[in-house]
This record gives structure tokens, sequence and C-alpha cells, in this order.
């Protein structure tokens, strides 16, 4: 597996520069959803959603989300680096700027003001209490660290995944596989009424500038 940075691809395809730019998106995201402007919207979305999306699919809904949970995404973080240790001979120490992550969503959930939407929004049918979900535990929703988790495991992914030789049609396959699996997953926290768009949408900025910091080492 050759994944090294090339260094004839164009600056806006390097880490650093896609880093930046999600992460000045993110402070302003931030911003302007500490300003209440997206309340509306957010209110909408999670209705039409409810309302076009059958119960029936509760139960599938509320197990994927446990695929975003700070336990798994860290088991996944760990068998990655091991594989990449003892099986390529690379010491990815980047990819433990992961648990950034969880620091900066608490700064989120602690100074952006975004109340959670209402429990009466809730409509997750399988619930268990992870350690994760009481670490992070205030009165705002703003930026979905479930999100934030997902997106910094797919972004590593991706990335090995577009330096890997193996036949074209089996790794578009896997692109297909990895943009529905984000389409699903975003859709599912805001259809089970656990977060806003507008909380997804940082969710997507914060997990994506983060892995593109961490690539950084590699």
């Amino acid at each position: 597996m050759k994944s090294k940075l090339n260094p004839h691809h164009h600056f806006y395809c390097h880490p650093i520069f896609k880093a930046i730019v999600f992460s000045v998106l993110y402070i302003i995201l931030s911003i302007i959803v500490n300003t209440d402007i997206f309340r509306d919207y957010d209110y909408r979305l999670m209705l039409y959603l409810q309302k076009v999306i059958s119960p029936k699919l509760d139960g599938l809904f509320s197990l994927l989300t446990y695929t975003g949970s700070g336990e798994f995404t860290v088991l996944i973080i760990v068998c990655l680096f091991l594989w990449l240790l003892f099986r390529k001979k690379k010491l990815f120490m980047g990819i433990f700027i992961f648990f950034s992550i969880m620091i900066i969503e608490l700064s989120g959930k602690l100074m952006v003001y975004h109340p959670k939407p209402p429990p009466f929004f809730t409509r997750s049918v399988v619930y268990i209490r992870l350690p994760t979900s009481m670490f992070i535990e205030t009165s705002y929703s703003y930026p979905s660290g479930h999100i934030a988790r997902v997106f910094f495991v797919l972004t590593i992914f991706i990335f090995f995944l577009s330096n890997l030789k193996i036949r074209g049609l089996y790794k578009k396959g896997m692109y297909i596989l990895i943009f529905l699996y984000m389409v699903v997953m975003i859709i599912s926290r805001v259809y089970l009424g656990e977060h806003w768009i507008s909380d997804v949408f940082g969710g997507i900025l914060l997990g994506s500038a983060i892995a593109n910091f961490s690539l950084l080492f590699w």
C-alpha cells in the first residue's frame, strides 16, 4: 500500500489546506449557530423527517447510531493503529488526535447556545447508557459528537482507500458504501430526535478538520 502525500497534487488537495478550511468553516458555523438563526429550519426538518420515515425503522436507526459512539470509534482507531504498526510497519501517531474531538465537542456544548431537541422528539427505541455519553452531558447539543467521530474515521478510511491498489470497480463500490453510510448516519441523528441538522453540519466540519490535521503526521 502506497499511501504517501503526493507533492504533485494541487495545494487545495493537501490535508493542511483542507484542515484549515474545515476549521474556519466550523468556527464560522459555531458563531452563526450561537445566534439561534437556524432554530426554525432545524425544527422544520426534524418534523419532516419524522413524518416521512416509517416508525418501523426506529430500531434500525437506533442501532446504527451506536456505530458513532465513542467506544465503537475508539475501538476502530486502535485496530487501525495496530494494523498499520504490525502489518505495514508504520507508526501513525497522528490518528490519536482523534481524542481532541471530545474536548472541542464539550467546549461547543458548553459555550454555543443551542438547546437540545425537546424529549418528545426522541424516537430511539434502543437505549444503552454508554460511558462517553455520560462524559459529555450538557443542556446544549452543538456539535454532534457522533457525526464528528464518524467523519473522522471515514476521512481516514477514504485516504487509505484512495491509495490501495485494488480493482477500480471494488474501490468504487466501497466509496458508494461509505457515502451511503454517511448519508444514513446524518439522517439518523436528526430523525431520532438526538440532534438538529445544524449540530450535524458542525460535526461534519469538526470531524473532517481533525482528520485532516491527523493526516499531516502520515
